[in-house]
Parts: structure tokens; C-alpha cells; sequence
């Protein structure tokens, strides 16, 4: 539960077959998604492999309280993860010594990166305590072929603060472009916690700023670049 009373879902997927894990991975799931559907196949191939993976569904996604897809702060969903990773991942003897990373997918990436960062900066005077991190299409620059045209984006910066929560927010087909392999894309679009409708606008507005904020800041995290096709 968070600070504001609401019921985040959390979940584990741990090795059976080893003594001691090779490593922690702590799982920011995308936009609209969940961590116990798409992110789950990799999830348990991880923990075959020999790792320990956890993740939590934040407010409006998946199993968590919230309205559907709306994200009415992005800092306030990023510092329920913060809070989550402290009181209940940090501190459990299962996970001591363990070497942390984050993977993040989506809108997952944008929130593993302002993680990485936020260690940096409480943990300047000692060790940070995430070994690396795996992004996935991080959500750090919106392409310009999903952004509707400036002067429709400006607009909808003065009509959001009165309606947020209405899924009107004009772009293309998110899913389409998101995924490359037809068999993929047809699981993604049957998801039980898919979200058919258009952005809400408070999340639109929301996700807007913190893609141009963490793209201004990328420069500070440091980290291979890996090519991959889904």
C-alpha cells in the first residue's frame, strides 16, 4: 500500500533449482501493461536462468488501484516505486548481497532511468546500490510519427488541468508501433489489462514532460547500448 492508501500489486518469480541467485531483478513494466502478462514470459525465463525478479504494478496499471491507464503524477508513480524498492526489496534478507538491476520497458525504461539517477544522488558518499540496468524502448523521446502536431499539443496543455482524466489525447496506434512480430502484437491487443481507449489527457500531459526531463538527463547515466528486434 502506498502513502496515499492505495493497493499496489507486487509479484516474484524466484529460481528453483540453485541455492543462491545469480542476481535481483527489479521489473518496471510499460505503459498500460502489467508485470503478469507480457513481461511474465520473460519474468520466468529470467528465474530459469537463475535470477530472482520482482515487480509491481503501478497506480492505474494492471492489478493496482487506480483508474485504468491514468497517471495523474508521474514523479508521485516514480517515487512509489522508490518507496517500494526501499521498504520492501532493499531491506529483505532474501535479496542480501545480491547484485540489483533494473529492467524497464516502455514507460518502464523512463522510470528504471530516474531510479538510476535518484541512487546516484542518495548514494553519492557510498556504493550505488543498482549494479546496471536493461532498458527496453525507454520511453525518453516520443517519435515525432506517434506526437500530434505542436500547436493540437499546446492546445491540449490548457484543456487537460479540467478534464485529465478523458481519453481523448490524439496519437497513432501505441501497440502497432510498439511491437514487430504479428503474434506479439495480437497477445498485446488481448491483454485482460490492455487499455483500448486513446491516452487519457492528464496522462498524456503528464508523460509529455517527463520524456523531455529524463531526455535532458540521460546524459548523466552511463551504460552499453544493445540493439535487439521483437
Amino acid at each position: 500500500m502506498n502513502e496515499r492508501g492505495m493497493l499496489l500489486y507486487t509479484c516474484a518469480w524466484r529460481p528453483t533449482h540453485i541455492e543462491k541467485p545469480k542476481g535481483l531483478i527489479v521489473q518496471c513494466c510499460g505503459f498500460a501493461d502489467s508485470n503478469t502478462f507480457l513481461p511474465m514470459s520473460r519474468s520466468i525465463r529470467l528465474a530459469e536462468q537463475g535470477f530472482v525478479v520482482v515487480g509491481m504494478d503501478p497506480e492505474g496499471h494492471g492489478r493496482s488501484d487506480g483508474l485504468h491507464a491514468y497517471v495523474p503524477s508521474f514523479p508521485t508513480l516514480v517515487e512509489d516505486y522508490w518507496q517500494w524498492f526501499n521498504q520492501e526489496i532493499k531491506t529483505n534478507p532474501a535479496y542480501k548481497d545480491l547484485p540489483v538491476f533494473l529492467a524497464g520497458e516502455s514507460m518502464g525504461g523512463n522510470v528504471a532511468i530516474q531510479l538510476l539517477l535518484r541512487d546516484r544522488v542518495e548514494n553519492k558518499k557510498s556504493k550505488c546500490f543498482f549494479s546496471g540496468a536493461v532498458l527496453l524502448a525507454p520511453m525518453v523521446r516520443i517519435s515525432p510519427d506517434i506526437k500530434p502536431p505542436e500547436f493540437l499539443v499546446n492546445l491540449l496543455k490548457i484543456v487537460a488541468p479540467f478534464v485529465p482524466t478523458l481519453p481523448v489525447a490524439p496519437t497513432k496506434d501505441v501497440l502497432a508501433q510498439a511491437f514487430r512480430r504479428p503474434e506479439i502484437l495480437e497477445m498485446a491487443r488481448g491483454s485482460p489489462y490492455g487499455y483500448r481507449m486513446k491516452p487519457r489527457l492528464g496522462t498524456a500531459l503528464q508523460v509529455g514532460r517527463e520524456e523531455r526531463r529524463v531526455c535532458c538527463m540521460c546524459d548523466f547515466v552511463v551504460f552499453d547500448v544493445a540493439n535487439t528486434s521483437y
